[in-house]
C-alpha cells in the first residue's frame, strides 16, 4: 500500500511509521492511558478558564512550493535565522489536537474563545 502513494513526504512519514520499533505496550499506552491523561488536562484548562475552543498560532508562513520531484520529509525551509524541517512548522499546532481528538484550530494569531468573549494573545 505505501508503495502506491505518491506523495514523497507522505510515503515517507507512512514508511517510518511502518518502521518504527517501540516497546511492548508502549503504544497501547499512548492511545489509553497518557492520551487520556493529556485530554483531562486540556477539559481542565477549558474548564477553568470557560474556554469553548483554543485557536493555535501558527507559523505565518506562505505555503511552500512543490518540487518537481515532490516533497521529501527531510524537505527544510528558513523560519526567523534558521532552517527548519518543512512538515515539521507546517503541522507544529495541528498535529497535537488530532492525535488527542482536542478542540482546536489555527489562525495567525492566537485567540481563546470563552462564554465571556474573544481573548488575543500576539
Amino acid at each position: 500500500m505505501i508503495a502506491c502513494i505518491e506523495s514523497r513526504d507522505t510515503k515517507g512519514l507512512f514508511a517510518m511509521a511502518r518502521d518504527a520499533q517501540f516497546l511492548p505496550g508502549a503504544v497501547a499506552a499512548a492511545r489509553t492511558a497518557l492520551r487520556a491523561k493529556i485530554q483531562a488536562q486540556y477539559a481542565d484548562i477549558f474548564r477553568a478558564h470557560r474556554l469553548a475552543a483554543v485557536v493555535f498560532p501558527t507559523e505565518p508562513l506562505t505555503a511552500p512550493l512543490i518540487p518537481a520531484d515532490g516533497d521529501s520529509f527531510e524537505d527544510m525551509v528558513d523560519v526567523a535565522v534558521a532552517p527548519i524541517n518543512k512538515v515539521l512548522v507546517l503541522i507544529r499546532n495541528t498535529g497535537i489536537t488530532c492525535a488527542l481528538g482536542v478542540p482546536g484550530m489555527i489562525r495567525r494569531r492566537a485567540i481563546a474563545l470563552s462564554r465571556a468573549g474573544a481573548q488575543r494573545f500576539d
